[in-house]
Parts: structure tokens; sequence; C-alpha cells
């Protein structure tokens, strides 16, 4: 009876520890060449994955990057490339109310940080969980090989390709030696310590305060996951450090709130719109959001009236329109010459606008996440999208080049009509989204699956999305 006993023990204890001695199979030349074949990457890219944890994010991504391409495109047509004897023209367009959205989308990009570190908020708490531990080297490993494929392949075609592309006469306008001395800022992820027009790809700025914010996302990561009161002052702090910061940057500089009736505009960009700290409360507002939705912190879940919680969930959709309203509105009061703003209003609006800005952001996807989202989140949530997340990226990096080939490539300036902008933006969203398709197919997504075969080899188990 005994020995049976023992037996029993020794085969359980076998089960549920592994044997050390058992070698990791090592990935095959056959399984690293498979990751570049069309049959795996293809259904890859168009197949929908498990549903993600998290929803109304991807379709954000989206929409945001929508707006930013718009931009992109209108300021690139109609900035640097305009037929002169129409800059009248472009002050009336700045004065036009259903064009602010796409004028004032810079807040867009504070999308971008409030989805990216809602994500890694979420993911690593979740991660922490199952591993009892925070994985440092997996979380910076992952990130850099889920973000540097792409950032290089467009770096590389900027660098060496972009000038062999197209000809015209305005093509050659364009300044060809920006990525040769400055394509090693890309490398390091400090593209925007560069003023704007000598970035290579302008674009990219973006990615580097990303990357420069995710660094040091685990100090707040870990003490909300230690002490929720100690992180939440932590993150109160380190607003109120970057507010303050803007507020100096701006009132010394007598920075515009309509930024792009400020002379100076790129130099505004350069030193306060590229900078890390500019954006720091938009990437803080997300790691909270992504801590809130990993506690699971419901107001539906309250001892109260269910009238009651309808109500605050209305509440909570009303805050968020106002701030989203208020905050692309309120340069447009100087761009319609009805009002002029005073440095001291410029600047409490350059402060606190990207903050408000995101808080209406988190709450939409709160609520989404929390059972009252209701057709919005329906919409958001839509499983068709999904192909399109996962080439927002690559848009977003390669998008400024596709503009510039089709702009660059006219035999004569732009006279701007909503038709002929419209046909533009729609043109520059197939091919830039092509393009990404392409630069996916061939390069994201087979390094993302050696990287994986990578992570199995050493042991590292990929954390669940």
């Amino acid at each position: 009876g005994k020995d049976n006993s023992k037996e029993t023990q020794g085969n359980l204890k076998s089960a549920v520890v592994p044997d050390m001695k058992t070698k990791i199979e090592r990935p095959t030349v056959k399984e690293l060449l498979l990751a570049f074949s069309l049959y795996n990457t293809i259904p890859s890219l168009l197949m929908r994955q498990r549903p993600s944890a998290l929803k109304a994010l991807g379709a954000m991504k989206i929409f945001s990057n929508f707006a930013i391409v718009a931009l992109h495109l209108f300021y690139i047509t109609l900035v640097l490339f305009l037929d002169t004897s129409h800059n009248s023209y472009l002050l009336d367009l700045m004065k036009r109310i259903e064009l602010q959205p796409m004028i004032n989308v810079t807040f867009a990009v504070e999308c971008f940080f409030v989805v990216s570190a809602t994500l890694s908020s979420y993911l690593t708490l979740k991660d922490m969980e199952k591993f009892k531990k925070f994985r440092f080297v997996y979380f910076y490993l992952n990130r850099f090989f889920r973000l540097s494929p792409m950032f290089y392949l467009f770096t590389l075609i900027a660098y060496k390709l972009s000038a062999r592309f197209g000809q015209g006469p305005l093509w050659y306008s364009l300044d060809a030696e920006t990525c040769v001395n400055s394509w090693w800022c890309n490398i390091l992820y400090i593209t925007n310590i560069k003023e704007i027009l000598d970035i290579c790809i302008l674009v990219t700025w973006h990615v580097a305060v990303e990357m420069q914010l995710f660094l040091f996302s685990p100090v707040f990561i870990l003490l909300l996951y230690r002490s929720e009161l100690v992180g939440l002052i932590a993150v109160g702090a380190a607003m109120i450090g970057a507010t303050a910061a803007v507020g100096y940057v701006a009132a010394t500089n007598g920075y515009w709130a309509a930024l792009y009736y400020n002379p100076d505009v790129m130099h505004q960009i350069s030193d306060l719109h590229c900078q890390t700290f500019y954006r720091i409360n938009s990437y803080l507002t997300g790691i909270v959001l992504g801590y809130i939705l990993y506690k699971k912190y419901n107001l539906a879940n309250l001892p109260i009236a269910k009238w009651l919680k309808q109500s605050m969930y209305m509440l909570l959709w009303m805050v968020a329109i106002v701030l989203c309203t208020v905050t692309v509105l309120a340069p447009y009061f100087e761009y319609s010459f009805a009002y002029h703003y005073s440095n001291f209003e410029n600047t409490v609006i350059l402060m606190f606008s990207g903050l408000a800005w995101s808080i209406g952001i988190a709450i939409i996807i709160y609520i989404c996440n929390t059972g009252y989202g209701g057709m919005v989140n329906s919409f958001l949530s839509w499983p068709g999208w999904e192909p399109l997340v996962k080439l927002t990226y690559g848009v977003a990096l390669c998008h400024e080049m596709v503009i510039f080939f089709i702009v660059g490539t006219l035999q004569s300036g732009l006279k701007y009509t909503d038709t002929v902008f419209a046909m533009l933006l729609v043109f520059t969203m197939v091919l830039s989204y092509s393009v990404s398709a392409v630069a996916a197919i061939c390069v994201e997504l087979p390094i993302s699956k050696i990287v994986s075969l990578c992570f199995k080899l050493a042991g590292i188990e990929a954390r669940s999305k």
C-alpha cells in the first residue's frame, strides 16, 4: 500500500513539475522559412483572432489614424504646395467650423497614446497576475520587436529609396538630405530631439515619444499594482509636473492654441507638441484606465437602483462629449477672428486641452468596456475593423511618403476644392493601406513569428492578448 502511495505521489509530482532536463525544441530552418510564407502571413492578416479582452480600442486607432492622415494631407497640399495666389483662401478654410475636427486633429495623437498605454497597462497587470512577477526582459523585448521592424523598414526606404519613386517639378523641391543627417535618431528612438523639418519621416516623432514613455511606464504600473493609493499619487504628481512644464514653455515662448495661425508654427511643433513631457498626461491617463479595467471597477456593480446607475453612465457620456468637443473647438474662436486669445489664455488651453481630450477618450473606452456602450460599442467593436487595425501602425509610418509621392509628382500647383481634397484623401488612404499591407505581409508578420519562436526557444511564454 505504501509503495503504491509513493508511486502515485511520484506520478503526480512529475505531472505538475516538468522534467528540467527536457530539452526545448529548437525551431527548424523550415519553420523559420515558413514564417515568410504568404500562405501563412496573408491568412493571419485577414482572419479574425479570438476576441480581445478590451473593446473599442482598435476602431479608435483607425479613426484617429484617418484624421491624422487627413490633417497631413490638408497641410502638405495647401501649405507646402498650394498656389501662392490662393493663400487668402487658405485663411478662409481655417474659419470653417466644419473643418475644425480636421484642423485641430493634433489631439488625435493623444488617442494613440491613451490606447497604447491602456493596452500596455492592462496586459502587463494580467501578466503579473499570471506569473507573480514583472518580466522586465519580455516587457521591453516584446515592445522593441513589435515596433522596430516596420519603423526601421520605412526609415531605410526614406533614406535610400524614396528619391527614386517619382519625378516632377514639385518632387525635386523636397529635401532629400533630411534622412542622411538624422536616420540614426530613428534607430535610437530619439527622433523628437530634432527640429520637425529635420526629422527623417516627419510623422515618426510620435513613435519615439511613445517608446520613451513606454520605457518609464513600469514605474507607475508597479506602483499601482503594489499600492493603489501610492500609484495614484505618483501619477498625479507626474501629471502636475508635466502640466507645469507645458505651461512654462508655452508662456515663455508665446505659443498659440490656434497652432496653424502661429507664424512660427514649426518651432512650436518641435519645441512643444513633439516633446515627451507634452504627451505624458495622455499616456498616464491610459495607464490608470488600464488599471481600472484590470481591477474591474464597474459602476454597474454598485448596490444602487438601476435608474441611478443609468443616470451615472449618462452623465459620463455627457462629460466625455463636452470634453472632446470643447477641446476641438477651443482654437476656433481664434481661427474665426471672433476673439483673440491672450498669452495667458493660450497657455491655459495648451496646458489642459490634451488632458481633457484624453480623459474624454478614456471615459468612452471605460463605458464601452463596462456594458453601457450601446450602439457606440457595437460599432467600435465590430469584428470587421480587425484587419485594418493590424495595418494602422504601418499606415501611420508610411502615409507621409505616400502624400509626398502623390503631391510631389503633380505637374502643377493645387487649387483646393472640397471634392479634390476628398478624392486625394481616398486615394491616399487606399495607397497607404496597400503599402502597409505589403510591408506587414513581407516584414512585420514574418519577423513577429520568428520572434515568437525565439521566445519559445528561450523558454519565455508570450502573454495572452
